[in-house]
């Protein structure tokens, strides 16, 4: 979804991959930008991505009246000054271009160096990750037959609200309403170094595990019956 959103904002500035902001003499301020560039990406758009899952549960799970209306929802992705203040005209341009050129009225620049994206905008960042995953979520499942009971979501993306609501959606019309049981742990981003650092100090933990593969060597050796 970051990744997306990133694309996005590389399209409005028109500078792929941020290139010219990143490509100074100065290393200095090169590694500084990458830093800035990052922040936008990974700090700041990753706080409004959290309530945007948040809105959605509200809104379609709890059918909160309050959050049906998404005509006045906005997150706003505050821009690092130096960030803006390189690609000012180009954000202003892009903006412009999105109104004109393709009748797009859901990006916005606001004050105090935001850049303001409306919900439906918003929900496109997720749709094609989240596509991805349920694809792959399917094979697996496809082929494994009815050997998975329990899903559990690790990771960043796997404490995404909405990320557990469309897999719900999606996987209860294919596989019927109480085949699987879909867990976010609590601290999700932390779910797989924690289980590891536990095995680490106490390997008895952990009850079975399953090895991805069978190791052996084929051998050809000649009958001695003192062996048997």
């Amino acid at each position: 979804v970051n990744q997306e959103f990133e694309y996005f904002l590389t399209q409005l500035v028109g500078d792929p991959g941020f290139s010219t902001y990143l490509s100074t003499d100065d290393k200095t301020v090169n590694a500084e930008n990458k830093v800035d560039a990052r922040s936008i990406v990974y700090d700041e758009f990753e706080e409004e991505k959290k309530e945007f899952g948040q809105v959605y549960i509200s809104r379609y799970v709890d059918r909160n009246p309050e959050e049906l209306d998404d005509s006045e929802t906005i997150y706003n992705v505050k821009l690092s000054e130096n960030f803006y203040e390189f690609y000012k005209q180009r954000l202003k341009d892009g903006v412009s271009r999105l109104n004109l050129q393709k009748n797009d009225t859901r990006v916005t620049l606001g004050r105090n160096r935001m850049l303001c994206i409306h919900y439906s905008k918003m929900e496109e960042f997720f749709d094609r990750p989240v596509s991805k995953i349920l694809q792959i979520l399917k094979n697996i499942l496809d082929e494994l037959n009815n050997d998975v009971r329990t899903i559990f979501l690790v990771g960043g993306f796997g404490g995404c609200q909405y990320m557990y609501y469309r897999i719900q959606e999606a996987l209860k019309p294919l596989y019927g309403e109480n085949r699987f049981t879909v867990i976010i742990p609590k601290s999700p981003h932390l779910a797989v170094v924690q289980g590891a650092f536990q095995y680490r100090k106490n390997p008895e933990i952990i009850r079975s595990r399953v090895a991805e593969a069978t190791y052996g060597t084929e051998t050809m050796t000649q009958f001695n019956q003192k062996n048997t």
